[in-house]
């Protein structure tokens, strides 16, 4: 797999410019980070780091089903939104924090899975 860029999607521009920076800074990464404000057309081998209020189930669906690696970020993590974005094939749902530790270690995780996201529901509801 070789991630072309990792893109920070949210309409927030103070949180995408933080999120970006804190990823730049870090140094783990060699590779293209952009901030975003809208999805539009995040797909093969991009890793992507948004929210549950930029980005629903169907949409962290059809983006995994294009070949996206994707990370939610939730302000008040939910049992009931993690079961939903991780069958609809999330790689991630974690709380948003401070130090961005566990943020880093998800895009890690991401960029070299030890095994792929799939079988992915095709029904993204637990309903």
């Amino acid at each position: 797999m070789n991630p072309s860029t990792i893109r920070v999607i949210t309409a927030d521009p103070a949180l995408r410019n933080a999120l970006v920076g804190q990823i730049e800074r870090s140094g783990r990464f060699a590779l293209a980070t952009r901030g975003e404000p809208v999805l539009d057309g995040a797909g093969l081998d991009d890793i992507v780091i948004t929210t549950p209020a930029d980005c629903t189930a169907e949409e962290c669906l059809a983006m995994v089903e294009r070949g996206a690696r994707v990370i939610i970020l939730t302000p008040v993590p939910r049992e009931r939104e993690r079961q939903l974005y991780t069958g609809s094939g999330a790689s991630a749902y974690l709380p948003m924090v401070i130090d961005g530790g566990q943020l880093m270690d998800a895009v890690d995780a991401a960029l070299h899975p030890v095994s792929p996201p799939y079988p992915l529901s095709s029904d993204p509801c637990p309903c």
